[in-house]
């Protein structure tokens, strides 16, 4: 700068004004106030020297929700849930709205769309409009893992990056890119493998399969074909065994068969709404290592099995519900026969397993390895079953329906699929039934000691009489300690009850059970007659 005569620098004249660098440091003018520097004019500044900002688009969900939808289809459930489907560069995907999966691709449109981030209330406005569109869409069934479409085609979801499907068909299964039905995954979902056609698979599947009889291994097998098919209601599969027959890692590895998921198998729900949302997300539902069993998990298992629809209070609402439509296949492992209700042992399939040698034990690296080996193939002679099913159910008849008779024939449809003899199913399930029966009879209480007491006391004519007079006979027989056990009733309303719940076990031992009608409701118990 120039300096005067006496050396100090001179001021900038006003038509000369300093030009410096961008420097966001404040300065310090005469009056001791800070100040900025003035920035250089750039070539992309404006005529007045104003900085020009970039262009920003305002994220409404008005100028969006079009330019979003060309990417998705919006569409609901029965039960009015909003689904999108969206497409992922050569497939398909089907997310709930409310879901992250959607949540994330609607935050990724709104990003390409405005090009800005988008606030989270423009998000929540463009989600209220999706719903809206879903609404107005048509309306889908929703499916997971497996979907039975009125027994003529079955298709099972992958679950792989591809949403790839298999469809079965009377004739044949194949693999097929963009699966008709509508396929919805919930987090933890895995991947199934290709299936592979081989002659080998049910061979592979026994040799890693610890059963004890061959009437355990078709039963199992059974299982394993029905939850495939898809055609509910299902049976409820129950693992038998003393500790050291490996119940629990066969267990894993027959649902990796049907549903693999990150969680394979759970302990028993804390309460009925655990339950209820486990089957509300997975296909397949595994408990292990139960002991007891609740009247009321009972129940509520048996309605999962069956199909019956279920509903709970949606989260953070006090009237809102969710609900819980379609049969889910149900596995359970334990010691001994742990399924004492009535109701619950005659939709079972009762498969023992035996003890597992010393000299044959093996890692559960090794075992691993050999089923991810052979998981192919076995899935590939499990379709071959499915499809023989469809294609020999429109002519299969049974000379007399057991319980469970839609599956009882589902699966006598699929005998020649697996190389079994005519009848072969009906049989096992038969003789495990009356074992089954038979242990529920010895595991409920209430049950025997009705037994004892009319075959003791009334062994020609019978006993009737009211729930009230019923327990107090009763309890002048059996010990103190089973009187103050839970397991024990303590009011005539609670005998009543038990007395509905033993009647199926007691007519299977011959006993006959009315109920009088008249303002007493009497119960008339009526044993078999002797042996001659």
């Amino acid at each position: 700068p120039a300096t005067n005569p006496l050396g100090t620098a001179a001021p900038p004249t006003p038509d000369a004004p300093s030009i410096v660098p961008d420097d966001p440091t404040p300065q310090e003018d005469a009056t001791g106030r800070k100040r900025r520097r003035r920035r250089a004019p750039r070539a992309e500044d404006g005529a007045d020297g104003t900085p020009e900002r970039p262009k920003r688009r305002r994220a409404g969900a008005g100028d969006v929700i079009h330019e979003i939808a060309e990417g998705a289809q919006f569409w609901h459930a029965p039960d009015g849930t909003g689904y999108a489907t969206i497409t992922m560069g050569e497939h398909l995907e089907n997310w709930p709205l409310e879901s992250k999966a959607f949540d994330r691709w609607l935050a990724e449109r709104l990003l390409a769309v405005t090009g800005s981030v988008p606030a989270s209330g423009t998000r929540r406005d463009v989600a209220a409009i999706c719903d809206v569109e879903a609404q107005r869409g048509p309306c889908h069934d929703v499916h997971r893992r497996v979907a039975n479409v009125d027994d003529t085609r079955v298709f099972l979801d992958l679950c792989d990056a591809d949403w790839r499907a298999v469809e079965i068909t009377a004739s044949e299964w194949q693999l097929i890119d963009r699966p008709p039905v509508k396929f919805v995954r919930s987090p933890g979902m895995l991947a199934l493998p290709a299936p592979d056609a081989s002659d080998e698979g049910l061979r592979a599947l026994q040799g890693l399969a610890n059963t004890a009889t061959d009437a355990d291994f078709v039963l199992l097998t059974a299982w394993l074909v029905g939850a495939l098919g898809g055609r509910g209601p299902f049976p409820i599969g129950i693992f038998s065994g003393e500790a050291g027959t490996g119940k629990s890692q066969l267990a894993m590895k027959v649902r990796s068969l049907v549903d693999p998921s990150v969680a394979l198998v759970r302990s028993a729900p804390r309460d009925l709404r655990d339950l209820f949302a486990s089957a509300a997300n997975e296909y397949v539902l595994v408990l292990d290592n139960i002991s007891t069993m609740p009247h009321d998990l009972s129940d509520e298992l048996c309605r999962i099995a069956s199909g019956s629809a279920s509903s709970a209070r949606a989260l953070h609402t006090n009237t809102e519900q969710v609900f819980l439509t379609g049969a889910r296949p149900i596995l359970l492992n334990g010691i001994g026969h742990f399924g004492q209700q009535a109701d619950l042992m005659s939709r079972a399939l009762v498969i023992r397993l035996a003890p597992i040698p010393a000299t044959a034990r093996r890692t559960e690296r090794e075992m691993d390895a050999d089923f991810r080996a052979a998981q192919p193939r076995i899935l590939g002679a499990l379709l071959d079953a499915v499809s023989a099913a469809l294609r020999h159910l429109p002519d299969t008849s049974l000379a007399e329906l057991p319980r469970m008779a839609d599956f009882a024939l589902f699966m006598t449809a699929a005998e020649p699929g697996l190389g079994w003899e005519a009848g072969a199913f009906v049989n096992a399930m038969e003789a495990g039934r009356i074992e089954a029966e038979g242990a529920a009879f010895d595991a409920d209480p209430v049950a025997k000691a009705i037994a004892d007491f009319v075959t003791s006391e009334h062994p020609i004519s019978g006993w009737e009489g009211t729930a009230t007079a019923l327990l107090a006979a009763l309890n002048e027989r059996v010990p103190e300690s089973l009187r103050k056990s839970r397991i024990w009733p303590l009011t005539s309303t609670g005998m009543g009850t038990r007395v509905d719940r033993a009647a199926p076990l007691l007519r299977a031992r011959g006993f006959l059970i009315e109920r009088r009608r008249g303002a007493a409701r009497n119960v008339a118990i009526i044993p078999p007659p002797p042996a001659e």
